[in-house]
């Protein structure tokens, strides 16, 4: 994503799983020393691309789809998120991400095979013991809301 998609920023991130400078957290309180810029909720960024991988809870990810959607509608500049979540397709921030007027519509879906995370404890075990889980994951979609995207007509 860094250099396809030129992505130098996290949404939802920690000092302990950041892979950029500068991220959104939690808990800005502690976590600013170590590059966190606060909520991603109260976070109004009108240009660049930005990674967005949330807490898979439903309300979160609606929350999060409705403030991109925003911030897209308000910035006149290149603004992109690249945004990794579960397909549930039952789930209302799934239709406002897929029905997107920015939804730039790639069609590729990561099978929970194909694609792995590292426990979140991993900062307390040596490099050797570190392991992506693969399989006991869920099914995910990348997609790209991007301002160039965006189809005329559309809210």
């Amino acid at each position: 994503m860094r250099t396809t998609l030129d992505v130098q920023f996290e949404c939802f991130a920690s000092p302990l799983n950041c892979h950029f400078a500068w991220h959104c957290s939690a808990f800005p309180d502690t976590d600013n020393a170590f590059g966190s810029l606060g909520s991603f909720f109260d976070f109004h960024p009108t240009t660049g691309s930005f990674e967005a991988n949330p807490p898979y809870i439903p309300e979160i990810m609606s929350s999060m789809t409705d403030h991109m959607t925003a911030l897209l509608l308000a910035s006149e500049k290149p603004l992109s998120f690249v945004v990794v979540v579960p397909v549930w397709e039952e789930c209302e921030y799934w239709k406002a991400l897929v029905e997107s007027a920015f939804n730039a519509r790639s069609h590729l879906v990561w099978t929970a095979e194909a694609h792995g995370f590292c426990d979140g404890a991993q900062h307390t075990r040596p490099a050797h013991q570190v392991r992506v889980q693969h399989g006991k994951v869920h099914q995910n979609f990348p997609l790209c809301l991007n301002r160039a995207h965006r189809k005329e007509g559309h809210p």
